[in-house]
Formats: structure tokens, sequence, C-alpha cells
């Protein structure tokens, strides 16, 4: 009875984080597993927190080498909370691609801790009214977390821009409130209310991010065809974006916008059926999203049309990513015709705009001149004509 008492309040953990655990395994997607993790993370701390609070106390009973062995899961599941939730923050700034090269970067330390463990000392001292431990094993454990806490806050407030509002609003506390425990319990070890603390950010985490809500508006904002942003996402950014960099009270800051239209998608659609039609649309939003990656986002705002915002980037490395999208189309050769993409930009130290939507308008202009352009070409680029002459049979 006394044990049920003293671990009470671990108790109530392992029940939130189970309720958490099963919402993530029957509604998560499939495809998104981190939460998951930070879930068994902190579920996993929770147990051995509350165990070694009786092995600690009850050394002479359970032995020295029970409780180092449970100390040290008590450490590397805090840890592998702390780079969880540091891959939290990473997969929602970099693409896929970088994500996976990261990831293994991310948990490389970890792997390192779990090597160098059986060197590592964890001694016993008396606190105030429990026993508590420390050692090489815990302050090694301590330091990477606190690493881990502050390059994951540092990395989010230098890409703030390309991160979703919830994101941020989610994880930036979480990760402040996280470090500030970490220093608390060093200052002060028998507290030992860790635990208790990774519950509260694993469910400030589920409400502000994983939550069938936030699950559903996020939905609302991709287009289901090609996984990028669509037009509700678009006029929402843009009414924000026009307050915050064309207001008088703000200021105006560098931005540019680019106008993108798939260039004969009517006549795939004639010739071979609106399924291909698909295809093509699919591998311009690929190769889009791809070469553009240092835009605030991308946008596919009609059947053929997508906008690529830039904030904070050069005119020349923006022409660049342009030129690379021409490139990138031209690499294309998994579909029966050939992509290609008009581009229009715009920079809104172009001219003395008013608002954002009238260099949206200049790129739009620029972008059907480009398409002209390719149209009346016959020495780079003769799309239709290629696809006319590759028409399927009736």
């Amino acid at each position: 009875m006394n044990i049920i008492l003293i671990l009470r309040s671990e108790v109530v953990c392992l029940t939130i984080l189970l309720l958490l655990m099963a919402y993530s395994l029957i509604c998560g997607a499939k495809s998104e597993k981190t939460f998951l993790r930070v879930c068994i993370c902190s579920l996993g701390h929770v147990i051995f927190d509350g165990i070694t609070v009786y092995t600690v106390n009850n050394i002479e009973t359970t032995g020295r080498a029970v409780n180092y062995i449970m100390h040290f899961f008590m450490y590397l599941f805090a840890m592998c909370f702390s780079c969880e939730m540091f891959c939290y923050i990473i997969k929602n700034i970099f693409s896929a691609v970088s994500l996976r090269r990261w990831m293994k970067a991310v948990r490389l330390p970890v792997a390192l801790y779990v090597a160098a463990m059986p060197f590592l000392e964890i001694n016993y001292y008396q606190g105030n009214g429990t026993m508590y431990s420390m050692g090489s094993a815990g302050a090694a454990a301590f330091a990477l977390t606190v690493i881990y806490m502050i390059l994951g806050a540092v990395l989010l407030l230098i890409n703030i821009r390309r991160v979703e509002t919830n994101v941020v609003l989610g994880v930036l506390p979480c990760s402040i409130l996280a470090l500030t425990v970490v220093v608390i319990q060093l200052l002060v070890p028998e507290l030992l209310f860790t635990g208790a603390v990774m519950t509260i950010i694993t469910t400030g985490l589920f409400f502000s991010i994983e939550n069938p809500v936030a699950h559903y508006m996020k939905r609302a904002y991709i287009d289901l065809d090609t996984g990028i942003k669509n037009k509700n996402c678009y006029i929402e950014d843009m009414r924000r974006l026009n307050e915050t960099y064309f207001s008088e009270r703000k200021g105006r800051g560098p931005l540019i916008c680019a106008v993108c239209d798939i260039n004969c998608l009517k006549a795939v659609n004639d010739s071979f059926g609106h399924m291909e039609g698909d295809e093509l649309i699919r591998a311009a939003a690929d190769v889009l999203s791809k070469t553009f990656e240092k835009a605030y986002n991308v946008y596919r705002v009609g059947g053929d049309e997508f906008i690529a915002v830039f904030i904070g980037v050069s005119r020349d490395r923006v022409e660049g990513a342009v030129a690379d999208v021409r490139k990138g189309c031209k690499k294309y050769t998994s579909l029966k015709y050939p992509l290609s993409i008009a581009i229009g930009i715009a920079d809104s130290c172009d001219d003395d705009f008013a608002s954002i939507y009238d260099v949206v308008s200049l790129a739009d202009k620029r972008m059907y001149e480009n398409k002209t352009q390719i149209k009346d070409s016959t020495s780079h680029f003769e799309p239709c004509c290629a696809i006319n002459r590759q028409k399927a049979p009736h």
C-alpha cells in the first residue's frame, strides 16, 4: 500500500501515456511514428523512474547491480526522449532526403552513450527525504539532454518562418520546459519529477500537434493529389504575409513570388486522358517542391498552377532555382511525354507594391510571357508538338 501511495504520480502518468499511445497507434498516420516514439520514451522513463524510486531506497534488498541496471534504463529513456523531441523539430524543417541524414547523426550520441555505459559510474546519495543517483552516467545523460534541448530550440528559432505555427507553439514551450526541468533537477536532485514533466510535455505535443482537430486542420491545408500546400493554405498565408511584410507599421521585407504553370496539360488530358494529366501534375509538384526547397512554401492554387513564396532569399538564388527547375523537368523521364513549366518571378523590391498580391500579379504576367517564349521556341522545347506526335490511338 505504501508503495502505491509513493508511486501514485507515476501511475497517473502511465495511464495518460498509455491512452496517448493507443490514440497514436489507432488514429495516427501510419507513415508518421515520431509522436509514438516520444510516447514510448516518456513511458519507459516513467516506468524506470518509478522502479528506481523503490530500488534506490532499498539498496540492501535490491542490490547495487539491479540499481545500476534500473538507473541505466531511466537515463537512457530520458536521453531518447530528448533525442526524439529534437527529431520532432527536424522533421518539420527539412526535406525527407535531408531528414534521413539528420536522423542518423542525431541518434549517434545515444548509441555512443549505450556503448560507454559499462565504463560510467552511478553513485547514490542521501537527499532530503529520499536517496538519489548521480555520477558520470547521470552527468553524461543530463549533458546530452541539455544539448538536444538547446540545439532543438535554436534550430526551431532559426527556421521559425519555415515551420507551421502550431508546431512552433507546441514544440518550443515544451523544449524550454524540458530544459528548465533538467536544470532544476541538477540543482535539487531529490525532486525526482522528470517523469511527470515528460508526461506533461508529451500531452502538450498531443494537444498542439497530434490531436484529431490539428490533424484534420493540417489535411485541410494539403493538396491530396500532390502532397504540397493547397489553395486554402495559400489564401491564409498570403493574408498573414501581407500584414507582416506590407504593413506601414511593420515595414516591407525581402519577399519573392514565383508563379508556375504546367505547359500543355490540356494536350496531355486530351491525348492520354486525365489520369495521365494527373501524373504530369504530380511530377511538376515533385520537381517544384524539391527544387524550391528554400521557399517559405510551394502551393498548388489551380489545376496546373503553382505559386512559390521566398522570404529572405536573394534574387540570384531564386533565379538559380528556376534554372534548376528547367533542368529537373528535362531529367524527369519517367513520363510518356515531356514535362515543361513556365515560370515568372517578381521581387517585392522591383516596384512600390502596395500589397503582396501586386507582387503575385507581376509574377503571373511574367509567367505568361515565359509561356509564350516557350511556345514560340523551336530550338529548345516543343512540348505540345511532341505530345501531338505521341497521341494514343483511338
